[in-house]
């Protein structure tokens, strides 16, 4: 379900795009095609399903795919050019220029990591079922290139790549992902957020935070050994005597 889900993999929904073929613009060919097969209707008995098919109002109604609507039209409107068919099927290369280009994209991210640890009530998993959707839907929609979550064994891990650390800034100062981040299950040790990436990278556990001076966070003081002081005997100097 990662590899296909709206989420994580929302190239998968532009399936009908991809295999398009010739200057023939697909125009939401799923949709034309279920209208001429009554079969398949909503109300038809008994229900068939229509497998992995896309239709126009998926990107109106499904959250993870609403900020891709516009682009969805774009590509139902235009043809791909020559046939997929009429491709030699010799190999192919992309010159080295081209896979440079590639890889200097990719490095130049700006990754960013946020953490979210399960708590006493409140796991993770279903904080992330209920603000998982709106973080995702703030990063794409202000500039996130790439993006992923991540399931352990402590929490949750949503990690986001920027162009640059402005567009990190517009997107932590949202008002969408303020409200998500505070409604972490344990909001005053269950929420890192640092640059780089997190649990992907090669650490298993995540970095825990000192504990804050608080009620019950703070060490139980330490009670000093007493001191004791010997005093020695004195007398007085010989010749003196005491008025």
């Amino acid at each position: 379900m990662r590899a296909t889900g709206f989420i994580d993999a929302p190239i998968f929904a532009l399936q009908e795009f991809t295999f398009a073929q010739g200057p023939v613009a697909p125009g939401w060919a799923a949709e034309r095609a279920l209208a001429d097969h009554p079969a398949f209707a909503p109300d038809a008995d008994p229900l068939l399903f229509t497998g992995e098919m896309m239709y126009p109002w998926m990107f109106r109604e499904i959250s993870a795919l609403k900020p891709f609507a516009a682009a969805a039209d774009l590509l139902a409107a235009h043809g791909r050019g020559p046939p997929l068919t009429d491709v030699p099927t010799s190999p192919m290369r992309a010159p080295a220029g081209r896979r440079r280009r590639s890889i200097d994209r990719t490095m130049d991210l700006r990754w960013w990591s946020i953490e979210v640890l399960d708590g006493a009530t409140l796991s993770a998993a279903r904080w992330q079922d209920a603000h998982g959707t709106a973080l995702t839907e703030a990063a794409i929609t202000h500039g996130a290139y790439e993006w992923r979550w991540q399931h352990h064994s402590w929490g949750v891990l949503f990690e986001i790549a920027f162009r640059g650390d402005e567009s990190w800034t517009v997107f932590r100062e949202l008002p969408a992902v303020h409200a998500a981040l505070d409604a972490v299950p344990d909001p005053v040790n269950g929420l890192l957020v640092y640059p780089g990436r997190g649990g992907s990278s090669g650490r298993v556990q995540p970095r825990r935070p000192r504990p804050i001076v608080g009620a019950g966070a703070a060490t139980l003081p330490i009670e000093p050994a007493p001191l004791g002081a010997t005093l020695a005997t004195c007398h007085p100097a010989a010749g003196v005597t005491a008025a």
